[in-house]
């Protein structure tokens, strides 16, 4: 669930923003359809497309990657190895 202030459009031009500073990653914390819980995390990675064809130029060089996706339905915590070791459990998440 994006947050009210928030549509598709603008999430977009945060992520070409991010990039275009450099930010490397950054993380997405999606709530349920109540806003009391979260309902997923997502992490994204600043990358550098690598495999377009020959003579195709990406309109932004960089752009994020989904890299990680947890959600407690299905994962007991959230395990991140990178840029350093962190296993919050999702009780430490609620708020």
């Amino acid at each position: 669930m994006l947050s009210p202030s928030n549509h598709i459009g603008q999430m977009l031009t945060k992520q070409a923003r991010y990039a275009e500073a450099g930010i490397s990653e950054y993380w997405e914390v999606l709530l349920d359809r109540e806003g009391r819980r979260i309902d997923t995390i997502l992490t994204y990675v600043l990358a550098t497309p690598t495999d377009l064809p020959v003579g195709v130029t990406p309109l932004r060089p960089r752009q994020y990657a989904l890299v990680s996706e947890w959600s407690p339905t299905v994962h007991p915590e959230v395990e991140l190895n990178h840029p350093f070791p962190l296993t919050p459990s999702w009780t430490d998440l609620e708020y």
